[in-house]
Protein backbone atom coordinates (compact mmCIF):
# COMPACT_ATOMS: atom_id res chain seq x y z
CA UNK A 1 0.00 0.00 0.00
CA UNK A 2 2.78 2.45 0.93
CA UNK A 3 4.54 1.62 -2.31
CA UNK A 4 1.42 2.56 -4.32
CA UNK A 5 1.02 5.84 -2.40
CA UNK A 6 4.71 6.69 -2.90
CA UNK A 7 4.40 5.90 -6.65
CA UNK A 8 1.29 8.13 -6.93
CA UNK A 9 3.03 10.99 -5.08
CA UNK A 10 6.12 10.77 -7.29
CA UNK A 11 3.94 10.67 -10.42
CA UNK A 12 1.98 13.72 -9.28
CA UNK A 13 5.21 15.57 -8.50
CA UNK A 14 6.60 14.78 -11.97
CA UNK A 15 3.39 15.97 -13.63
CA UNK A 16 3.49 19.24 -11.67
CA UNK A 17 7.17 19.79 -12.49
CA UNK A 18 6.64 19.09 -16.20
CA UNK A 19 3.67 21.47 -16.29
CA UNK A 20 5.64 24.23 -14.57
CA UNK A 21 8.56 23.78 -16.98
CA UNK A 22 6.39 23.74 -20.07
CA UNK A 23 6.40 19.97 -20.54
CA UNK A 24 3.29 18.65 -22.23
CA UNK A 25 2.80 21.83 -24.24
CA UNK A 26 4.02 22.50 -27.77
CA UNK A 27 7.79 22.69 -27.77
CA UNK A 28 10.44 24.27 -29.95
CA UNK A 29 10.80 20.95 -31.74
CA UNK A 30 7.21 21.33 -32.96
CA UNK A 31 8.21 24.40 -34.98
CA UNK A 32 8.95 23.68 -38.63
CA UNK A 33 11.65 25.92 -40.02
CA UNK A 34 10.83 24.99 -43.63
CA UNK A 35 9.87 27.82 -45.94
CA UNK A 36 11.11 31.11 -47.31
CA UNK A 37 12.84 33.62 -45.05
CA UNK A 38 14.14 37.12 -45.72
CA UNK A 39 17.87 37.18 -45.08
CA UNK A 40 20.58 39.78 -44.58
CA UNK A 41 24.12 38.46 -44.96
CA UNK A 42 27.15 40.60 -44.18
CA UNK A 43 30.85 39.73 -44.27
CA UNK A 44 33.81 41.32 -42.54
CA UNK A 45 37.26 40.50 -43.87
CA UNK A 46 39.39 39.02 -41.13
CA UNK A 47 42.62 38.25 -42.97
CA UNK A 48 44.01 38.00 -46.47
CA UNK A 49 44.20 40.01 -49.69
CA UNK A 50 40.66 39.27 -50.97
CA UNK A 51 38.20 42.13 -51.50
CA UNK A 52 35.42 42.72 -49.01
CA UNK A 53 31.96 41.47 -49.95
CA UNK A 54 29.06 43.93 -49.71
CA UNK A 55 26.06 43.17 -47.53
CA UNK A 56 23.49 41.11 -49.44
CA UNK A 57 19.77 40.80 -48.84
CA UNK A 58 17.21 38.42 -50.31
CA UNK A 59 15.31 35.16 -50.01
CA UNK A 60 16.67 32.18 -48.08
CA UNK A 61 14.81 28.88 -48.41
CA UNK A 62 15.08 26.32 -45.61
CA UNK A 63 13.91 22.73 -46.09
CA UNK A 64 13.75 20.75 -42.85
CA UNK A 65 13.55 16.95 -42.61
CA UNK A 66 13.63 15.98 -38.94
CA UNK A 67 16.94 17.18 -37.52
CA UNK A 68 18.51 17.63 -40.98
CA UNK A 69 18.04 20.70 -43.17
CA UNK A 70 19.19 22.45 -46.30
CA UNK A 71 19.46 26.21 -46.69
CA UNK A 72 19.60 27.88 -50.12
CA UNK A 73 20.44 31.56 -50.59
CA UNK A 74 18.31 32.62 -53.57
CA UNK A 75 17.12 35.82 -55.19
CA UNK A 76 19.12 38.82 -53.99
CA UNK A 77 22.29 36.85 -53.21
CA UNK A 78 25.34 36.40 -55.42
CA UNK A 79 27.65 33.47 -54.74
CA UNK A 80 30.82 32.59 -56.60
CA UNK A 81 30.77 29.73 -57.34
CA UNK A 82 26.95 29.42 -57.36
CA UNK A 83 27.20 26.22 -55.25
CA UNK A 84 28.44 28.37 -52.36
CA UNK A 85 24.81 29.51 -51.88
CA UNK A 86 23.76 25.97 -50.82
CA UNK A 87 24.22 24.73 -47.24
CA UNK A 88 23.30 21.58 -45.39
CA UNK A 89 23.35 20.84 -41.70
CA UNK A 90 21.75 19.65 -38.50
CA UNK A 91 19.22 21.15 -36.11
CA UNK A 92 19.59 20.70 -32.36
CA UNK A 93 16.63 22.31 -30.61
CA UNK A 94 16.59 25.82 -32.03
CA UNK A 95 20.24 25.88 -33.15
CA UNK A 96 21.10 25.24 -36.79
CA UNK A 97 24.66 24.28 -37.70
CA UNK A 98 25.30 24.60 -41.43
CA UNK A 99 28.29 24.17 -43.71
CA UNK A 100 29.35 23.97 -47.32
CA UNK A 101 32.54 23.78 -49.32
CA UNK A 102 34.10 22.77 -52.58
CA UNK A 103 36.19 23.95 -55.52
CA UNK A 104 36.05 27.73 -55.91
CA UNK A 105 37.73 28.26 -59.25
CA UNK A 106 39.86 26.60 -61.92
CA UNK A 107 43.10 27.76 -60.25
CA UNK A 108 43.05 25.23 -57.40
CA UNK A 109 41.14 27.43 -54.96
CA UNK A 110 38.62 25.99 -52.50
CA UNK A 111 36.00 27.49 -50.21
CA UNK A 112 34.48 26.41 -46.91
CA UNK A 113 31.85 28.06 -44.76
CA UNK A 114 30.51 27.06 -41.36
CA UNK A 115 27.62 28.86 -39.71
CA UNK A 116 25.63 28.60 -36.47
CA UNK A 117 22.14 30.11 -36.48
CA UNK A 118 19.94 30.46 -33.37
CA UNK A 119 16.18 30.63 -33.95
CA UNK A 120 14.15 32.84 -31.63
CA UNK A 121 11.37 31.42 -29.43
CA UNK A 122 8.31 31.12 -31.66
CA UNK A 123 10.48 30.57 -34.72
CA UNK A 124 9.86 33.88 -36.53
CA UNK A 125 13.43 35.23 -36.56
CA UNK A 126 16.97 33.86 -36.37
CA UNK A 127 20.47 35.26 -36.01
CA UNK A 128 23.75 33.60 -36.80
CA UNK A 129 27.46 33.95 -37.23
CA UNK A 130 30.00 31.98 -39.18
CA UNK A 131 33.37 31.80 -40.84
CA UNK A 132 34.11 31.63 -44.56
CA UNK A 133 37.49 30.70 -45.98
CA UNK A 134 39.00 30.78 -49.46
CA UNK A 135 42.24 28.83 -49.87
CA UNK A 136 44.27 29.31 -53.05
CA UNK A 137 47.70 27.79 -53.68
CA UNK A 138 49.20 31.29 -53.31
CA UNK A 139 46.99 32.89 -50.63
CA UNK A 140 44.29 32.42 -48.01
CA UNK A 141 41.41 34.72 -47.09
CA UNK A 142 39.05 34.39 -44.13
CA UNK A 143 35.84 36.28 -43.33
CA UNK A 144 33.44 36.37 -40.44
CA UNK A 145 29.80 36.18 -41.49
CA UNK A 146 26.67 37.59 -39.88
CA UNK A 147 23.20 36.38 -40.88
CA UNK A 148 19.78 37.67 -39.87
CA UNK A 149 16.64 35.79 -40.95
CA UNK A 150 12.98 36.81 -40.72
CA UNK A 151 10.25 34.35 -41.65
CA UNK A 152 8.15 35.27 -44.67
CA UNK A 153 10.24 35.57 -47.80
CA UNK A 154 8.66 35.79 -51.24
CA UNK A 155 6.70 32.68 -52.13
Amino acid sequence: MMKAIRYAAVSLLLILLLSACGGGTSSEEDISLSGDWQGILSHVLVEGPCPTTPTQQGTVRIEQDGSAFTMQFGEGFTCNPPEACAFSGEIDGMVLTASNGGPADNQGGTYTTTMTVVVSPGGETADGTGTSMYVHPEMTCEWTTSLTLTRGGSE
